[in-house]
């Protein structure tokens, strides 16, 4: 293959969006006005710093000022950085969704994934560029000892990471189909956010470099850095996931690789759970694995339930024809084939939870049982919760509740039974014996564990809530087996435009 072939090679495997996003971002003001601040500050700051350790000891042995001078300009710069680069990055996406402004996201041929892909890159690129002319800054706190290289190295890596994933975060942010009020109250919280992780970060590199990598506790501090990152970065994808799904079309197979990954996670996140069980002799991670896994599922079935009933040509036409294959389709493809998908998962995770918590240790094997059981009662009630929700819709509210807003039955169906009864009954307190009774009834259609450890799981809450769920499965059975019927690829050959215009309308 000759130079020009793999020169043309390379040229079309760069991402265009990367190109597009870096080039507006050199010809705007943005990446001009952060570097020159950034630099003028931190060339302040060390200064300031040479200046301070000179006056303080006027001796041939200085005090050691590295540490302190690295701290402060590493605050700086990840401060303005995890503000200014996620903000850039929000706004580009929510100004190219609305509707004054698109032709990238709905005319252009790029694929979703790759407009997503391009921008996390175009992110990635030009945080890197800011720490790039702050590296030699961060060294040259070495010179004035108090810290070692390696601890800096660790130190500015996590912190190019997590305004990385900030980013991520606030594209997915900017990719949701919502109002500009809404998206600012969203904004609002994103900013909180990176308040809370530039204080935590800041937290970290402080007592990192303070004890340095050969202390006895460095080990564990990497090792809690290592496992922050780990869900970071596993919370990163899913939100690159999702808001590929965001900016898809209607007609895509959106829900596809979003079940994917979540499924090939719960693998995963499973075996590092046992590894963990077995490592520390104690249930506690696998107890936080099985309740972060129901309360993603119980989002999954919530948009489950309202997600399509008819399939287009685009996904029709992909279905497979032998019976194991459809059905496995059925439960990953966009549809409410997700709400069985989601069931079938939460059962999953309960059982491996039950089967796997008893290898922990046996300070843990007393409070098998009652978590257990309180995993139990929480997916039965959300289970109920997503059933009544869904047979309200096609019943009573079919006419005024259209199937993408019944995750709104299932938020006022929340409020009106398990938010309202336990604040009437505190209204309502008094001194009497049967209080306790009346307060245990109202919070039945909580998922949340409401009794003392002490107390232990009330029985009559798990039967209620067993027949509940049971119910709301029951009387949907039959939507479920008319959806599968539906489910199904075309036989024989498909009109010419007869039978796909009506399918593209109804879809679009």
């Amino acid at each position: 293959m000759t130079l020009r072939e793999w020169r043309e090679r390379i040229n079309d495997a760069i991402n265009p969006i990367v190109v597009k996003e870096l080039r507006q971002a050199v010809r705007g003001r943005f990446v001009v006005t952060v570097l020159v601040l950034s630099l003028v500050s931190q060339m302040i700051i060390v200064i300031g710093a040479m200046i301070g350790q000179r006056l303080e000891s006027m001796s041939v042995e200085r005090t050691a000022v590295g540490a302190g001078l690295f701290m402060t300009i590493f605050s700086v710069l990840f401060f303005g950085s995890i503000m200014l680069v996620p903000m850039y990055s929000g706004f580009r996406m929510m100004s190219e969704r609305s509707d004054s402004n698109v032709d990238l996201l709905f005319i252009t041929t790029i694929r979703p994934r790759n407009v997503v892909a391009g921008k996390i890159l175009s992110a990635a690129v030009i945080t890197a560029l800011i720490f790039s002319a702050s590296v030699p800054f961060l060294v040259f706190s070495y010179v004035l000892r108090g810290i070692d290289f390696i601890s800096i190295a660790i130190v500015t890596l996590a912190g190019y990471f997590f305004i990385v994933s900030q980013s991520v975060l606030a594209l997915f942010v900017g990719a949701l189909p919502a109002s500009r009020p809404f998206k600012l109250l969203l904004g609002i919280g994103l900013f909180a956010i990176s308040i809370t992780t530039s204080v935590a970060m800041s937290a970290f590199a402080a007592q990192f470099i303070r004890f340095g990598v050969t202390a006895p506790g460095a080990r564990g501090m990497t090792g809690g850095l290592a496992a922050v990152v780990a869900l970071a970065l596993i919370a990163d994808l899913l939100l690159a996931f999702l808001t590929t799904a965001l900016i898809s079309p209607p007609s895509a197979n959106r829900a596809l690789p979003i079940r994917l990954f979540l499924t090939i996670m719960w693998l995963v996140s499973l075996g590092i759970a046992i590894w963990a069980v077995i490592d520390n002799a104690s249930v506690g991670a696998l107890l936080v694995w099985a309740v972060g896994e129901l309360a993603i599922i119980s989002l999954v079935l919530f948009s489950a339930i309202g997600e399509r009933e008819e399939w287009g040509p685009r996904i029709a036409r992909t279905i497979p024809r032998d019976p194991l294959r459809r059905f496995g389709a059925f439960l990953l493809f966009s549809g409410g084939g997700g709400t069985i998908w989601a069931l079938l998962m939460m059962a999953a995770t309960i059982a491996t939870f039950g089967s796997i918590a008893y290898l922990g240790g046996p300070a843990d094997s007393l409070n098998v049982p009652r978590y257990l059981m309180w995993l139990l009662e929480g997916a039965l009630c959300i289970a109920g919760y997503a059933g009544t929700a869904l047979l309200l819709r096609r019943t009573i509210l079919t006419r005024r509740v259209p199937a993408r807003a019944t995750w709104a039955i299932v938020l006022v169906l929340f409020v009106l039974l398990a938010i309202l009864p336990p604040l009437a009954a505190f209204a309502l307190e008094d001194d009497s014996q049967g209080f306790g009774i009346f307060i245990r009834i109202a919070t039945i259609p909580n998922p949340f564990p409401m009794t003392s450890p002490e107390a232990g799981p009330w029985i009559p809450k798990t039967i209620a809530l067993c027949v509940w769920a049971a119910l709301a499965i029951v009387v949907n059975v039959e939507w479920a087996r008319t959806l599968f019927a539906r489910f199904r690829r075309p036989n024989g050959e498909t009109p010419a435009m007869e039978g796909i215009v009506p399918e593209l309308s109804a879809e679009g």
